[in-house]
Parts: structure tokens; sequence; C-alpha cells
């Protein structure tokens, strides 16, 4: 809650420690100010997606130059998250489905 509003980042710390401790996605919300911080919410605090409402009422951030910004990163092979994400919803599924046994 500390980041809320401040534009200073995401909780990357404690949201890294959820996303390695819990099996359910981890959402990031409050803490958006630039463009990198979303890189680093998704890099650093291992978050599945995230939330920011401000920078984008108040035309700080555009969406498509924000997705323009990710894709390239994408791209560039500079966000390794993706595989993790997809490994983690692959897995989801499987729980979901019954394939492991579980269910």
């Amino acid at each position: 809650m500390n980041h809320d509003g401040v534009k200073d980042g995401y909780a990357n710390e404690a949201l890294a420690t959820l996303a390695d401790k819990l099996s359910i996605p981890i959402i990031a919300s409050g803490g958006a100010g630039c463009k990198e911080h979303f890189f680093d919410v998704f890099n650093i605090g291992h978050a599945d997606a995230a939330l920011a409402a401000s920078v984008f009422h108040f035309g700080e951030i555009k969406i498509p130059e924000l997705k323009q910004y990710l894709k390239a990163l994408k791209k560039n092979g500079l966000i390794y998250c993706i595989k993790r994400v997809i490994a983690k919803v692959k897995y989801r599924l499987s729980i979901i489905g019954g394939k492991n046994g579980k269910n």
C-alpha cells in the first residue's frame, strides 16, 4: 500500500517473494510512474500482471507507447519472465484439469 499513488515503482521485493512462494497469479498494483517500472515489476517483481491508473488517466504514459516499449524489450530478449509466466499458467491449468493427480 505504501507504493500506491507515489509513482516510484512497484513493491518489487515483496512481489518477488510472493511470486516465488505462491502458485497463484501475482498482480501488482500501485506504484507505476514510468514505462521502466513495468519492466521492473515483471522482471524484478516476477508479477504476472500489473495494474496502473493515474499514469494513464493523466496521459503521463500512453498505452500504445507502453505496449511498443514492452514489445521492443521482448524482441530483444530482455523480458525473461514471459517463459516463467507461461510455465506458471500451464502448471495452474494442469491443476485445474486434474492432470497432476491431486484432483
